[in-house]
């Protein structure tokens, strides 16, 4: 009797157990209906499209997202504003959103004649994440086409159509950066420095790689020259060197790093007791940048050391070989193309700006602000002494 009881009881929590899977089921079935039908309710029956308010670009390593915020969205007593609802208030009320998306609050611009416009980016590995977050809050409920450039515009135009209802309208990427260059040329105020004469200029474009173009009107140019050395090459070399695993992460350790303990410099390779003359050579002149990497033991046990100890100077070194590829290869097409802007002028005006930013800064920003000051001065010394 006791053994037929358990069986009974065993019997008993079995049928509740499959009873309460049942309802949850059913449940999660039922919400899944619910939610299925609000997507198809949102898709088909837009009243309004404010998909003109956004703008995104998808690029191999991130992907931008703008925001165009028109004085009187907040306000509710403007009959004229478009109802954003709840999506204008938490695009602008926070600088993070889930895991994916972060908006950099600093970049914000003010559009002369009555505006801002917002800054967000994702890395494109989590574009999926990004559209399942759009979706669970109905962000989307109000955009029928946005404006898309880059290689995200083809590729993941199937995956938001089908999961928002959202039809990426694909433009020319190059086309859409000469004229928001343009734009924030003429516009955007507190630039380093001006021209009066606009036309030519050479805009140094970086992605995942760099194009370098010469641009002789808003709808005239050509590209000079680029490089593959760019944001896919130091977000790719700082996974591997170090455990940072976003860009983000990455960037924060850059800026906090010194590249000078694991690059190598003539000061490596000459005696320490007899300095070289400083009129002749810089004495810290970079020669390799994380070669101190294989200084020694083999090269896999040096790597693991700058998974290690040595994760925020690896970062800073891959930032300043990328930077300095990719500031010769400017300066280089500054002189081909016949311009008489020198390297050191720039560096010049750098100088001047970074001196201003300085009276302004905040105690904590300060030293940070100064060390790039004292980088800036460092590199006019080495300028004007030319090479050996």
């Amino acid at each position: 009797m006791v053994r037929m009881s358990a069986q009974q009881t065993m019997a008993t929590t079995a049928v509740k157990f499959a009873v309460a899977a049942i309802c949850v089921t059913g449940l999660v079935f039922l919400r899944k209906r619910k939610l299925q039908r609000l997507h198809a309710r949102i898709i088909y029956h837009r009243d309004k499209d404010l998909g003109s308010r956004f703008g995104m670009d998808v690029g191999g390593t991130l992907g931008k997202l703008v925001y165009f915020e028109r004085e009187g969205d907040a306000d509710a007593t403007n009959p004229d504003a478009p109802d954003l609802g709840d999506v204008h208030s938490y695009l602008v009320d926070t600088e993070y959103y889930g895991k994916s998306v972060e908006r950099d609050s600093r970049m914000m611009l003010n559009v002369p004649g009555g505006g801002r416009i917002h800054f967000l980016r994702f890395e494109t590995n989590k574009v999926e994440y990004v559209v399942e977050f759009v979706l669970h809050r109905c962000f989307h409920r109000d955009i029928r086409t946005m404006a898309c450039t880059g290689g995200g515009a083809f590729k993941f135009s199937k995956l938001f159509e089908d999961h928002l209802g959202i039809s990426l309208q694909k433009c020319d990427e190059l086309d859409c950066l000469i004229r928001g260059m343009v734009f924030v040329m003429r516009h955007v105020a507190d630039e380093c420095y001006t021209f009066k004469e606009l036309y030519p200029f050479l805009l140094v474009n970086i992605g995942s790689g760099v194009s370098i173009l010469k641009v002789t009107s808003e709808t005239e140019y050509h590209r000079v020259s680029g490089t593959s050395l760019g944001g896919g090459t130091f977000l790719g070399l700082c996974k591997l060197l170090s455990k940072y695993k976003s860009f983000d992460e990455a960037l924060e350790g850059s800026m906090q790093g010194n590249s000078q303990s694991v690059d190598m410099t003539k000061k490596n390779v000459k005696n320490a007791a007899a300095k070289p003359n400083k009129a002749k050579v810089e004495y810290r002149h970079k020669l390799n940048s994380a070669k101190k990497f294989t200084k020694v033991g083999n090269a896999t046990t040096e790597v693991r050391r700058g998974c290690n100890g040595f994760k925020r100077r690896g970062d800073a070194s891959v930032t300043g070989f990328i930077n300095r590829n990719i500031e010769e290869l400017m300066a280089a097409r500054v002189l081909q193309t016949g311009s008489s802007l020198a390297l050191k002028d720039i560096r010049s005006v750098a100088k001047e700006r970074l001196k201003e930013v300085n009276k302004n800064a905040r105690t904590k920003k300060r030293s940070r602000v100064e060390e790039k000051l004292a980088e800036v001065e460092k590199a006019i010394k080495e300028a004007e002494m030319g090479p050996n």
